[in-house]
Parts: structure tokens; sequence; C-alpha cells
């Protein structure tokens, strides 16, 4: 997947639409699943805290996008050492993504490329997100301020935790596995309710049951986990 990619900039295998909870955020979700197959442009903007999935949803449209096969390409400007030249040349993509406008606002040269690649690239697929809305990310460019809010803008809400439960067993059941509603509140009064952080447990426990050939219990997951 990743060799379609400017500068191997690689997508996680596990980021799909079908893996995605979205809770609250079900409109905005199935907006962007419909933009991916649409035969026509759009230019979507998704902004909220970290955690929300802002990062699985970008990387689940290019993946989407390939498997219908279209190029695309995925930018995560939270990465060291890119530079605003990769926005360049882009010319044979018909879905682009670029994700965490926040680290790079404010910043001239950055913003001058983004605006530039919105107007180079105008009737095919875009896809932005911040942690904010486009005016509250200090931007300073006003047209590229302009250009992003002038597209389908979908704010995207956190899980309440009970959705964080719903969240964890359906990517539990994905798997073949069943978590049973007592260990995943057991999984949410750990630590950190970031998803991440969540399934990155959820994976843990996985792997120890295969190890132990049992099932995921209340018990089992203290005994993995402590507690």
């Amino acid at each position: 997947m990743s060799d379609q990619l400017p500068l191997k900039l690689s997508l996680r295998d596990s980021a799909s639409f079908a893996n995605y909870y979205p809770g609250p955020n079900r409109e905005a979700v199935l907006s962007l699943h419909h933009a991916v197959g649409d035969r026509d442009g759009c230019c979507f903007y998704l902004w909220g805290k970290k955690g929300v999935g802002k990062s699985h949803l970008l990387q689940a449209i290019c993946g989407e996008a390939m498997a219908r096969g279209k190029a695309a390409a995925y930018f995560p400007l939270s990465e060291e050492g890119l530079e605003p030249a990769i926005m360049e040349g882009l010319g044979a993509h018909e879905v682009i993504c670029v994700d965490g406008l926040e680290h790079i606002a404010g910043h001239p040269p950055w913003e001058r490329a983004l605006f530039q690649l919105y107007n180079d690239h105008r009737g095919k697929k875009l896809f932005f997100a911040a942690r904010a809305a486009p005016g509250k990310i200090g931007i300073l460019l006003p047209d590229l301020v302009s250009r992003l809010s002038a597209g389908i803008v979908w704010p995207l809400h956190p899980l309440s935790d009970e959705q964080r439960l719903a969240a964890l067993q359906h990517r539990a059941l994905l798997r073949g596995l069943y978590l049973p509603p007592e260990v995943g509140r057991f999984l949410l009064r750990q630590g950190s309710r970031e998803m991440e952080r969540l399934f990155a447990v959820l994976d843990q426990l996985d792997r120890a049951s295969l190890v132990a050939q049992r099932r995921i219990t209340l018990p089992f997951a203290k005994k993995v986990l402590g507690g």
C-alpha cells in the first residue's frame, strides 16, 4: 500500500472505515466514505481534539481510494523533516490527504504551499485535518483560511465512556474476539481513555490470550495488565 505514497509516507494497515467506530460522528464518516467513491471533486476539513480519529479517517480515505484504483497521497505534517516542496508534483494523484495543519500554521512557506496545492488541485479530492477549525489554528494567510472554510467542515466529537466500550467491543469482534463489558470497563479505568491506548491494550490482551489459549475474562485481564 505504501509504495503509492510520496516519500513512502506509509499508512497503517489497521486504518479502515470498517474498524472506525463512529459514535457521534456517524454523519461525518458516511459523508467521507461517500466522497471517496463519488466522481466529483471535493474539499473536506476535519477538526477535533487528539484521539477523535482524524488520522485514522484520513488514512482510511487513502486506503479506500487505492482499493478503488485511485492514486492517493497522505501527508502527516507532524513528521519531522518534511519540507513545503513535498506538496509539488502531485498532478497524478486524485486523492490528497493532509494531516495536522496545526503543525505548520504560522509558517508562511508552508501556508503558501498549501494554498497553491488547493488551487492546483481543484476538481480533485482534498482532505485536511487539524485540532481546531480553520480560523482557529493560527494560519496567517487569509486566503488559505478562506479556502479551507469554503469546503465541507466536519467537527469530530470525542466518544463517551459507553461509546468507548462499544468501540473496543467492535474492534474485538472484527478480530473474532468477545470482550466482556466488565473487561472493557476495567480497561477504561486503567489509565488514559484515548482510543489509541485502549486499542493497544486490546492488542496486548489478544496476544496474551493466544499464548495462554484462554478466553479474555476479567481475572485474566487483571493478571496480564495488573490490577
